[in-house]
């Protein structure tokens, strides 16, 4: 059967357009990549912040999540082996906890390298979504326009930032070629809480250590992190946080237990010993905290001890601020969707195990990772291990 293209890429984000950019170095297949933004790497030139945090030092495959088995996630997690940011075509550094970033700490060079790189060796078809995907394979555009590929690749990305082009219709596409879907969840985004305790603290930020805390089984925390955490109206925002919202996916009831005191951890007793001082002669205690805690964060804790009232109280709150995690902020300003298609449903190649000559990469699998380039990593990883299978397809069979 004559085919239009060899390959057809499906979603030009971080994943679609890092794999033309395999094809387009490789040069022996032809290549179409389609996406229905009108130039690619759209989200991909505004990750981290636009600074382009593409990887980290620490990646690992124990790094992701997933909604299924540990068996499956183990398997398809080893991927991240494959890429390194030396294959970006660029120099990058790494900062102090180790996320690294292009030299430029522009998002922008990535996606000016893939977009160079792919110049005259891969057909683009931008501004197109493919609204129906059949075996064979034939697409149809939602222009009308209808082409055949031998292989796809499906790069969609998964439901986070829909007005960027990621709004789950890519999942819509494996489902009618048999795949199934976890529920999906927005990760890597805002959370709501209670708002009573922190009225009057927006904008502030600061270091500090959270657990979150599942309200129906509180023996251990669900998870920790550290960081930046940064108070808005509707609750709390910032890397830390970011860090603990995977783990709230599905659940009903949480809490976020803040330590305040956790950058102050290995000299508590001087901070003890300075607050005791104070004690003693101040008249306004809710100033307790003048210097160790910016001043509306300090006032904040003491008023909720002030109806009884002790030094070691105060401590003891500024080392546990409970606030009751009510949701978050979504799918609309979440940086990566939790879940995906399952695993088991695809080989160690990313080939789905249900219809042949069809791979998935990136953010429409069920995995994804922590903040900090985890997750980009793995786009790249899974596009790397998915475009050299299909260079080397039918070799080793």
């Amino acid at each position: 059967m004559a085919f239009d293209y060899d390959v057809a890429i499906i979603g030009a984000g971080a994943s679609g357009s890092y794999a033309a950019t395999v094809f387009a170095k490789c040069n022996n297949k032809t290549v179409v990549l389609i996406d229905s933004n009108d130039r690619i790497g759209k989200k991909l030139s505004l990750t981290g912040n636009g600074q382009g945090n593409v990887s980290n030092e620490k990646v690992s495959a124990s790094s992701y999540f997933s909604l299924d088995s540990k068996e499956d996630l183990d398997r398809v997690a080893s991927l991240v082996n494959e890429f390194n940011p030396s294959l970006l075509s660029t120099v990058c550094l790494a900062d102090e906890r180790g996320r690294i970033y292009p030299g430029s700490k522009q998002a922008s060079s990535i996606t000016d390298i893939f977009r160079k790189t792919i110049e005259g060796k891969v057909t683009l078809k931008l501004g197109s979504k493919v609204v129906r995907l059949s075996p064979g394979y034939n697409l149809q555009l939602d222009s009308g326009e209808k082409i055949s590929a031998e292989f796809v690749i499906l790069a969609c990305g998964g439901a986070a930032q829909p007005r960027l082009g990621s709004d789950g219709s890519g999942h819509d596409l494996a489902k009618a070629l048999g795949h199934s879907v976890t529920k999906l969840y927005p990760s890597l985004v805002q959370l709501t809480t209670e708002t009573d305790k922190i009225r009057g603290l927006k904008g502030k930020r600061l270091e500090a250590e959270l657990s979150l805390i599942d309200d129906n089984d509180s023996k251990e925390p669900l998870a920790r992190s550290s960081g930046e955490i940064i108070f808005q109206d509707y609750g709390i925002t910032g890397d830390a946080v970011f860090d603990l919202s995977p783990h709230f996916a599905g659940k009903k009831s949480a809490t976020i237990s803040i330590n305040f005191l956790y950058p102050f951890r290995f000299d508590f007793g001087a901070v003890k010993k300075v607050l005791e001082e104070r004690d003693l002669s101040l008249e306004d205690k809710r100033e307790i905290f003048t210097g160790i805690l910016p001043n509306q964060v300090g006032r904040k804790v003491v008023e909720e001890c002030l109806n009884d009232y002790s030094v070691d109280k105060v401590i003891q709150k500024a080392r546990s601020f409970d606030l009751k995690v009510t949701g978050s902020l979504g799918f609309d300003r979440a940086q990566v969707t939790r879940g995906g298609i399952r695993l088991n449903e695809v080989s160690d190649n990313l080939e789905s195990r249900l219809s042949k000559k069809l791979f998935i990469t990136g953010e429409m699998l069920d995995i994804d990772g922590p903040c900090g380039g985890y997750n980009l990593h793995w786009a790249f990883s899974s596009a790397l291990r998915a475009a050299k299978a299909i260079i080397n397809y039918g070799k080793n069979r």
